[in-house]
């Protein structure tokens, strides 16, 4: 089955037309389990309504309500029955990955050293683990050591070729991430109905992508109250924040030289930045849960699917976050 999914989405992929060439891609496919059973109501009951639909100049035509409720109206009880319960488990899917994610804070405190890997990040694991309105966590009381935590040491004695391996691998795995969550957002979107706006395919795939705004606020958070501690009368050219990031970026942060950072006293604008981003993260789950609750012609085992593929996704990133967090931990004073 999953051998058969990928190589639908393949051809899909491969076949699937510009913008510029084709005005109507809706009610071309749909997912592996039911999409033969769809298709022959397509081509056999509501083959004049599909006809017109597929020749509409707008993309926002009735005639795509219309197409939709004749499939519906053909559609069996049990199929039915199969599209509620996979319309439930992919309504609670953005809900589910906020426990499985990691928060702004952390992505943004990852930032501080390795932004690159930071955003990347971001973007393979759409869903946030929203913090409380104004409460923002003490990255500095964060990366303390303390008894009971596991100790990374021995690491910080990597060799450079070891060290270019587990890069080259973070970066590998975070990228298949991404395309991970990318190819299965699109294609559910692609392959599916939402019963809210019967024309629109990016519902899905502008909920992946949006996450990173979420993440660029926190970013902003943890710039407007914390400051990296330098040497008296250091400064810094652009030629040398280059090469500091270049350093920093392609190499582990258990490698990484001492890191001071500076907890400031509060302001205006990072109570407000940070209540934002609180705010706008519980937005991005409500429209996560509305966007996916209301797809249709989709059956719960192809929504198990993308239930997974989202959540490994989730957990590669966290895993890679929490390794690199861990590495600070352990080459932080304060």
């Amino acid at each position: 089955m999953a051998t058969r999914y990928f190589l639908l989405g393949f051809v899909a992929f491969i076949a699937a037309p510009t913008p510029a060439a084709a005005t109507n891609t809706r009610f071309h496919h749909f997912f592996p389990i039911y999409n033969d059973y769809f298709i022959n109501i397509r081509n056999d009951q509501c083959a004049t309504l599909y006809a017109s639909q597929q020749a509409a100049t707008s993309l926002y035509s009735t005639t795509c309500i219309d197409l939709l409720s004749c499939i519906l109206a053909n559609t069996s009880e049990a199929v039915k029955g199969n599209m509620a319960s996979a319309s439930v488990a992919l309504g609670l899917m953005p809900t589910i990955l906020t426990f499985l994610g990691s928060s702004t804070a952390e992505v943004a405190l990852l930032s501080r050293r390795r932004p690159l890997l930071a955003v990347m990040i971001a973007l393979g694991s759409p869903a946030v683990n929203p913090l409380p309105t104004f409460v923002y966590p003490n990255p500095v009381a964060d990366l303390k050591e303390r008894e009971g935590r596991l100790l990374l040491n021995h690491l910080s004695a990597l060799s450079n070729f070891r060290a270019a391996i587990l890069i080259l691998t973070e970066y590998l795995i975070v990228i298949a991430a991404i395309v991970n969550v990318t190819t299965a957002s699109y294609y559910t979107g692609l392959w599916t109905i939402t019963n809210i706006s019967c024309s629109t395919t990016w519902y899905p795939i502008v909920w992946v992508f949006v996450t990173i705004c979420l993440h660029l606020m926190g970013m902003l958070s943890l710039a407007l109250r914390a400051e990296t501690i330098r040497g008296a009368g250091t400064t810094r050219s652009i030629k040398a924040r280059v090469t500091e990031w270049i350093q920093h970026e392609f190499k582990p942060c258990i490698t990484h030289e001492k890191l001071a950072l500076n907890w400031k006293q509060e302001n205006i604008a990072f109570i407000f930045v940070s209540w934002l981003t609180s705010i706008a993260t519980v937005v991005h789950l409500l429209y996560g849960t509305i966007a996916f609750s209301s797809l249709v012609f989709i059956g719960w085992i192809d929504s198990t699917q993308i239930i997974a593929r989202f959540m490994a996704s989730a957990i590669i990133c966290r895993a890679v976050l929490m390794f690199e967090l861990a590495g600070m931990r352990n080459a932080l004073f304060t």
